[in-house]
C-alpha cells in the first residue's frame, strides 16, 4: 500500500500491516455471510471448533512451575510456538502465536478474514477463494508483506523451526520466514519477517536442510504459476542466492525434498492445485480438499 519498508538491525521487515477498514470491508463481509448462509448448512457440526481443535489464546510466561514426573519426548505443536526455559532446577512454559501479517490483520479485525482450508470445499471453496481475492483486490486486506495464505497457508507459520544465521525461524511453507527472539525470561516475540534483503520474492518451504559441513541452507518454494518451483541456497553469512527456476509439469504441492553430496532432489508427484475440479463434485464432503487433484493411473519421474 505504498507505506514505507521498516527493518530492524538483522535486515528482518518489521511487520505493521495496514488494512483498509470501511465500506469495501462491511460490503465484502456481507457478500461473504450471504454466501455462507446460502451454501451452509448450520446444522452440521464444526469439529474443527471443538476438543482439540478449539480455539484458544496465548500463554505469558508462567514462573516456577511445579515438575510432576519426567519431562516428555519432544514432539510437534500445531498452531503455536511453546517454549520450555529451565533453569537454576526450576521451569517456565510459554506459548505465544507468531506475530505474521495475518494474525495483525485478523486481530485488527477482531475475526477471520482470511480463507481457511476447511473453507475448501466443492462451489462454496472456490467462493471463498475468489472472497479472498476480492477483499486484496480492494485493500480490505494488506498483501504488502506477503499472501499469507498463498498456495495452501491455512495456519499461523509454526510447521517448523530451523536455527541458522543466528536467527530462529518460524516456518510454513505458504509464507516467507519470521524471525523469533528468545527473551531472558524464556518469552518468545516475533521480530518479523525475513526476505533476505528483498530477494526472497515466493513462499518458502517448512523443511530447508542446513549443511552441517559449510553452514549453507537450501530451501525452495512452490507457486500455483511458473516457474511452478523455485530452488534457493543461503550462505551461511545469510546470504540468498540467485533463484533456480525448475520445470515441472503443472502446480504441485511440493511439500519437502531432499539434499545429498552433489544433488538436491525434488519429487515430482502428482498432487496438482487444480481448483475447477471444486466446482465439478456432487457430494461436497467429496471435495473436502477438493483444490487438489491426483489423476488415476499417473506415474511421475524423480527429478
Amino acid at each position: 500500500m505504498g507505506q514505507k519498508e521498516e527493518r530492524n538491525d538483522g535486515g528482518v521487515v518489521v511487520v505493521k500491516p495496514k488494512p483498509s477498514k470501511g465500506l469495501a470491508s462491511k460490503t465484502v463481509d456481507w457478500l461473504e455471510w450471504v454466501f455462507v448462509k446460502l451454501m451452509h448448512d448450520p446444522k452440521k457440526p464444526l469439529h474443527y471448533l471443538s476438543g482439540n481443535f478449539a480455539p484458544v489464546d496465548e500463554t505469558p510466561p508462567l514462573q516456577d512451575l511445579p515438575v510432576k514426573g519426567h519431562l516428555p519426548q519432544w514432539c510437534l505443536f500445531r498452531r503455536m510456538i511453546h517454549g520450555m526455559r529451565i533453569k537454576d532446577g526450576k521451569a517456565t512454559y510459554v506459548s505465544r502465536f507468531v506475530g505474521t501479517s495475518r494474525l495483525k490483520q485478523e486481530e485488527f479485525y477482531d475475526g477471520a478474514k482470511f480463507m481457511k482450508i476447511g473453507d475448501l470445499k466443492g462451489m462454496f471453496g472456490l467462493v471463498m477463494v475468489n472472497m479472498q481475492m476480492l477483499r486484496a483486490k480492494l485493500q480490505v486486506l494488506d498483501m504488502s508483506y506477503g499472501h499469507g495464505t498463498d498456495c495452501c497457508n491455512f495456519l499461523p507459520a509454526n510447521t517448523a523451526l530451523v536455527y541458522h544465521h543466528g536467527k530462529l525461524l518460524a516456518l510454513h511453507e505458504g509464507d516467507k520466514p519470521y524471525a523469533i527472539k528468545v527473551l531472558e525470561d524464556g518469552d518468545l516475540q516475533t521480530i518479523g519477517m525475513l526476505d533476505y534483503d528483498k530477494r526472497l520474492t515466493h513462499t518458502f518451504t517448512a523443511h530447508p536442510k542446513v549443511d552441517p559441513i559449510t553452514g549453507e541452507m537450501f530451501t525452495f518454494g512452490y507457486s500455483q504459476t511458473p516457474p511452478f518451483i523455485t530452488y534457493r541456497v543461503i550462505s551461511k553469512d545469510g546470504i540468498m542466492q540467485d533463484p533456480v527456476p525448475i520445470t515441472v509439469s503443472g502446480p504441485v504441492m511440493m511439500h519437502d525434498f531432499a539434499i545429498t553430496e552433489n544433488y538436491a532432489i525434488f519429487m515430482d508427484l502428482p498432487l496438482y492445485f487444480r481448483p475447477k475440479v471444486m466446482g465439478l463434485c456432487k457430494n461436497i464432503d467429496s471435495c473436502s480438499y477438493g483444490l487438489f487433484q491426483i489423476p488415476i493411473n499417473s506415474t511421475q519421474n524423480m527429478l
